[in-house]
């Protein structure tokens, strides 16, 4: 079987894969900015075959209307989107983070979360003080609302993640986390890279 591999490159335009005449027009974020900084893929020990991108695509779309509708259901329930939620469900689990631990278990940059934080503010769900030991460092808590809005969404997801795996077995669940992890991984390389 004739297979082209996709290899990386610093243009600017969509990347394609060509497998027996199949092409399949790639544009995610986390590719195109790893194309636009020059790396290979040959950098990161891969080699991406068009069913491998297909399963990625169709990982990103998943993802992409999966939280579109969830943000929308929060906006028009809460006023609040599931960035905003993410970041409490943390804080509810652990009170008087500092937004340092919150931006790393919450995957958003600091410059991201002080904007999703400024809102929760705004709305009265999370307080935002200095370290006792360290007045630089800016410490988070939920407040009594926020504590309650957690009590009230925090069953959404549960219920999403039941729906999603029901019809998986415990074992095929195990390798549905096993590839997400991987993809993780292999995204934080591509950061780390560039």
């Amino acid at each position: 079987m004739l297979r082209k591999w996709l290899l990386l490159s610093p243009a600017k335009r969509p990347l394609t894969c060509k497998e027996w005449g199949h092409r399949v027009q790639i544009r995610w974020p986390f590719l195109l900015r790893a194309a636009e900084s020059g790396l290979m893929i040959s950098d990161l020990g891969l080699r991406l075959t068009a069913p491998m991108l297909r399963v990625l695509h169709e990982l990103h779309l998943s993802h992409s209307k999966l939280f579109q509708s969830l943000d929308r259901v929060l906006r028009r329930t809460e006023g609040i989107t599931t960035a905003h939620q993410v970041i409490m469900f943390v804080l509810s689990f652990e009170d008087d983070l500092p937004s340092s631990e919150v931006a790393r278990r919450t995957g958003h940059s600091k410059s991201r979360l002080t904007g999703l934080v400024n809102t929760l503010e705004e709305l009265g769900m999370v307080v935002r003080g200095a370290s006792s030991s360290d007045g630089r460092v800016s410490i988070l808590s939920l407040t009594e609302e926020g504590r309650q809005l957690v009590a009230r969404t925090k069953e959404g997801p549960r219920e999403i993640n039941q729906r999603i795996l029901a019809p998986f077995s415990e074992q095929e669940q195990q390798v549905i986390a096993r590839f997400l992890r991987q993809v993780r991984d292999i995204a934080s390389s591509i950061e780390t890279k560039r």
